[in-house]
């Protein structure tokens, strides 16, 4: 398995929601309209930054409020790391857009 994929699928790592939106409006219809978000790991060698495919049916977005900026969100999605396709389970902070996320591998397709 790769280094940073068996890195980022031991234990929960630190993440930044969507890093280049400018305001949470924008968040909120990548997550309900387009279903794809961007996720930064931040405590890897120069961060690591995924797009993510999110899957509606195991998201949580049950705890937020967009318009007041407060609640979490928990969110699932997949993508490709370096050449393992991979599930991120992620739990953020509508506020700070600031949570914590963990790597399931899937399957390697080396």
């Amino acid at each position: 398995m790769d280094r940073l994929v068996k890195q980022l699928t031991t234990g929960k790592h630190n993440v930044i929601l969507e890093p280049h939106a400018k305001t949470l409006e924008e968040i909120k219809k990548r997550i309900s309209e387009l279903k794809f978000v961007f996720i930064r790991f931040t405590e890897t060698q120069g961060g690591t930054e995924l797009g993510l495919k999110i899957d509606p049916n195991k998201n949580d977005i049950s705890e937020e409020d967009f318009d007041l900026e407060k609640g979490k969100i928990c969110l699932v999605g997949s993508c490709e790391l370096n050449y393992h396709q991979v599930l991120c389970h992620t739990e953020i902070d509508l506020k700070t857009r600031r949570g914590t996320a963990q790597l399931e591998c899937v399957t390697d397709t080396n």
